[in-house]
């Protein structure tokens, strides 16, 4: 399958900006860095049922993204697809 086919969905990256508050201490806040297309593919999932019958839900996702896509990624990074982080 080629590549503009599988990268169909339009993510948000976001990454960790250092700024300095008015006493001079440093903060830290996430700026939007750019938007990317990826393709996000569900991996796993489970629910848990908790204290007081509630129920506790984890998905996992694998995103792809284009090699050059988003220059120099950091660990600090994260997605936002459709208001989700």
């Amino acid at each position: 399958m080629d590549n503009l086919e599988r990268l169909r969905h339009r993510i948000d990256v976001f990454f960790k900006s250092e700024s300095k508050t008015e006493f001079g201490e440093a903060t830290y806040k996430y700026k939007k860095l750019s938007s990317v297309w990826a393709e996000i593919i569900p991996i796993s999932g489970r629910e848990n049922t908790i204290d007081g019958n509630s129920v506790q839900t984890s998905v996992t996702h694998k995103i792809t993204v284009r090699n050059k896509a988003i220059k120099e990624p950091r660990n600090d990074m994260y997605f936002e697809f459709r208001g989700q982080r």
